[in-house]
């Protein structure tokens, strides 16, 4: 149970991060994350409607009803992709340097960005987002 000092900070901590998230956010688009996207080689013309879609620029966004235990972040990765890092290290190069070991680092939106760019890159397309 928390207490009252907790929920205090939880509402101070979602009023602060929705206030950071929407700042720089037009309807359809999530710009305030372009550069970080530029950095890790995802073109945000394309990239940034879709994590509109997906996540509303929101970082802690989780989709529990997606299989595999859900889609987390910005991108919403499936869970899946995370173990098949863990199964198969060799076939997915460079991304360690993403630092993604769990679920939870999902939400943290430069390593979910990251993440992505991998996926976009083992994938060869934009499949993993249906589209």
């Amino acid at each position: 149970m928390m207490t009252l000092i907790s929920q205090i900070f939880f509402m101070i901590y979602l009023g602060v991060s929705s206030l950071w998230t929407a700042g720089g956010t037009e309807q359809g688009t999530c710009n305030q994350w372009n550069a970080t996207m530029i950095i890790h080689g995802l073109d945000p013309e394309v990239f940034s409607p879709i994590m509109w879609r997906e996540s509303r620029c929101e970082t802690w966004q989780i989709n529990h009803s997606d299989p595999h235990e859900g889609s987390y972040g910005l991108l919403q990765i499936n869970s899946i992709h995370l173990e098949d890092v863990k199964l198969h290290p060799e076939k997915w190069g460079t991304v360690a340097t993403c630092n993604v070991n769990s679920t939870g680092d999902l939400l943290i939106g430069w390593r979910n960005i990251c993440f992505a760019a991998h996926l976009l890159e083992r994938a060869g397309d934009m499949e993993p987002w249906g589209t």
